[in-house]
């Protein structure tokens, strides 16, 4: 069966309350170690991922990555993030290991601060952590009435080949684009340079499910549709569009590694082991940039053209029955309405996990709106169909 998103079965899903889902991350953050403000950033940004329907990106990363890290001591639970350099509309922030979603926020902020006073504002980081949903940090500056753009590398980690290329030398670089309307949903782009997540492969390989051709190839540059091939290291994730994606990769590199000082995929560990030795969640970099509408032109004229554009965009005719012609924010924004009133899906093995990690940390578990077999289970997916997210 091939990968659908559409189609995942609603009785496989528990639904659990939305806000108790954000408050038991916050209370596990805490138990961890974690201060209260800085647990309900990080509550926040896995949260926003669960509610806009990132499967992906929400609560199966919770244990699995965050937990993880704070356990093993590779995030330090207490460190806030601080500026180590600034003039005027640009800083650079040093994450001092902190979780990346309190670094991401804090250095989204100070764009919003900077872009504010002087009409544009750039902010680069290093020394962080992954920081979840780049779209997440998008529409922090989107809802502060500006344009937000926001770029994450992977650190060290080499997980996709350049082209024709025989070692992993790039991450899932990924980037998102925001920018506020008025009547309709925020044009939001979150997206990967690679064909696709990581965490989409291996969530087919999870369920039984076959992949589409074109996202893993071969050696010999055959497709491969068997998941497992990702992680047995016989068939390596493709770039989006080939050299359009590879060079976007080149691109958060720039920004996020080399311009910042952190980590970048090209190193010697990755050109002389294929990836495997040199990946690593510490120093990851990232670039955040807010443009301040209103020093370019009237705010109401930009959100009321944002509207034409978008409704046009909708408005376009299309090939089959089917189909809506849509654009990057409104299908999360629509799957977020949906997702507050009946709740956010969860299956019934990452719902077991999560109540593991209630017991082991004596806090609450989700709050259950329905379990499976419920009538009025939602669909879950991993993703819209605009997310290829890292």
């Amino acid at each position: 069966m091939q990968i659908n998103e559409q189609q995942k079965c609603a009785s496989s899903n528990y639904l659990v309350e939305g806000s108790s889902l954000k408050s038991f991350y916050a209370n596990a953050f805490c138990a961890m170690g974690v201060p209260e403000a800085h647990a309900w950033s990080a509550a926040e940004g896995i949260f926003y991922a669960d509610l806009h329907g990132f499967d992906t990106h929400g609560a199966v990363n919770f244990d699995r990555i965050y937990l993880r890290m704070l356990r093993e001591g590779s995030i330090d639970p207490v460190a806030t993030p601080i500026i180590i350099g600034e003039r005027m509309a640009v800083a650079l922030v040093d994450g001092r290991n902190a979780l990346g979603f309190v670094t991401g926020s804090f250095a989204m902020n100070e764009a919003i601060y900077r872009a504010r006073a002087f009409g544009i504002g750039a902010v680069a980081v290093k020394n962080s952590s992954h920081c979840g949903s780049m779209g997440f940090y998008a529409k922090q500056a989107i809802d502060a009435g500006l344009i937000g753009l926001a770029f994450s590398n992977l650190g060290t980690q080499g997980i996709l080949r350049p082209p024709y290329g025989a070692r992993a030398l790039l991450g899932t670089n990924v980037l998102a684009a925001g920018a506020p309307a008025n009547r309709n949903a925020a044009y939001n782009l979150d997206m990967s340079t690679a064909v696709t997540s990581a965490g989409r492969i291996r969530l087919a390989q999870k369920q039984g499910e076959s992949i589409p051709p074109g996202w893993l190839l071969d050696d010999m540059g055959k497709a491969v549709t068997d998941p497992s091939a990702f992680e047995c290291g016989t068939a390596h994730l493709q770039f989006a569009g080939e050299h359009k994606g590879y060079g976007l990769a080149i691109l958060v590199d720039i920004l996020c590694g080399l311009l910042t000082g952190a980590s970048v995929g090209p190193n010697l560990t990755n050109l002389q082991g294929d990836g495997s030795k040199g990946r690593s969640d510490k120093n990851i970099g990232h670039f955040f940039l807010a443009l301040n509408i209103a020093d370019f032109r009237s705010v109401d004229l930009f959100t009321a053209e944002m509207d034409e554009m978008l409704s046009v965009l909708q408005a376009c005719p299309t090939t089959q029955a089917n189909k809506q012609v849509m654009y990057p924010g409104l299908p999360e924004a629509e799957e977020a309405m949906r997702r507050k009133k009946s709740g956010i899906p969860l299956t019934q093995s990452l719902m077991a996990v999560l109540e593991q990690v209630a017991r082991q940390l004596d806090i609450e578990p989700p709050k259950q709106v329905s379990s499976p077999n419920s009538e009025g289970a939602t669909i879950s997916r991993d993703s819209s169909e605009f997310d290829t997210s890292s």
